[in-house]
């Protein structure tokens, strides 16, 4: 844990000096040693919370983005717990995913594992695919 609130510092610092644009997608590991805090002794690939990870290397503006994304996403989920009196267990399961693996990312990079980004991408379709006629 000590770690990673050394790298939520540094990233911190890298996203209060690159507020706009960000360092750009993939540069983190060579931003952050600029502004590695004292006590850091690792080389950081991910900042390991996504919700710091983004911002810093695609700016402010990106993060508002992925939270309305997801909370859109989220929410239709969560809306189809009643279809025509009875529960859709597919898209409230899948709704249910999402919000934990969103959840998750405050402590860790899932959505940098490309395997958690397939499966958020699915349940997403499912979620908001067509309604059924």
């Amino acid at each position: 844990l000590f770690m990673r609130l050394k790298i939520w510092d540094g990233t911190t610092n890298l996203i209060l000096h690159n507020p706009l644009i960000g360092t750009g997608i993939g540069t983190f590991v060579w931003a952050l040693p600029g502004y590695r805090p004292e006590g850091l002794n690792v080389r950081a690939r991910f900042a390991h919370n996504d919700y710091l990870h983004m911002p810093a290397e695609m700016g402010f503006l990106a993060l508002p983005l992925m939270i309305l994304i997801l909370l859109r996403v989220i929410g239709t989920g969560l809306g189809y717990y009643k279809k025509e009196g009875r529960i859709d267990e597919l898209k409230l399961g899948c709704a249910i995913g999402i919000l934990s693996l969103s959840l998750h990312g405050f402590i860790d990079f899932n959505f940098h594992i490309p395997a958690n980004m397939i499966l958020v991408c699915i349940y997403a379709g499912i979620v908001m695919g067509a309604k059924e006629c």
